[in-house]
């Protein structure tokens, strides 16, 4: 089923990350109250979207690292206090965040693939459509939900972050890259 370990630990995790996404559609009005009232949003804002950046940043640039659960375990809590934090605008920045590292989570997971003799040729334009997939089943659930409605700007938010941290991944390593074989 999968080719290599790396791959299956970027399958689970994004598989979890959506989760997360979706086990929470139905309590985050609550809880965004509770964190307006608290004064807090802000705060896990700035700190989820630094994790974030920080992992995307080392999963995006490094392919082979002792510590890489750690980075990728940083993500999926970064995902979790988005899910949590979720309120009126701020909830079309959050799905900027989670959407993000779930496509980043599953562009890697193909390109490990590919790298193991797949036969997987465009991973960018398949990442792009599973988060994308994703992104309108997140969005049929809450259509099911009473308190929550099926909005398409919310799947254009999805798509647009997943697919701008799929080709800012793609670019990165394969400039990266070619520096690095130049040095050689």
């Amino acid at each position: 089923m999968f080719t290599s370990s790396r791959e299956r630990l970027f399958w689970l995790l994004a598989i979890l990350c959506q989760l997360l996404i979706y086990s929470t559609l139905n309590i985050q009005p609550a809880l965004a109250r509770i964190i307006r009232e608290s004064g807090l949003i802000d705060d896990l804002f700035i700190t989820g979207f630094g994790i974030l950046v920080f992992a995307v940043a080392l999963i995006g640039f490094v392919r082979k690292m002792p510590w890489l659960k750690i980075v990728l375990a940083i993500g999926v809590i970064s995902i979790l206090f988005f899910a949590m934090s979720r309120l009126g605008q701020a909830e079309e920045r959050s799905h900027l965040f989670e959407y993000s590292f779930i496509g980043a989570l599953v562009y890697l997971a193909l390109v490990e693939r590919k790298t193991n003799a797949s036969s997987i040729r465009h991973p960018v334009i398949l990442a792009t459509a599973i988060v994308a997939f994703t992104g309108i089943i997140d969005e049929i659930i809450q259509y099911l939900l009473p308190n929550r409605v099926f909005d398409f700007r919310d799947i254009g938010f999805n798509l647009m972050a997943s697919t701008g941290t799929i080709l800012l991944i793609f670019f990165a390593r394969k400039l990266f890259y070619k520096r690095k074989l130049a040095g050689n």
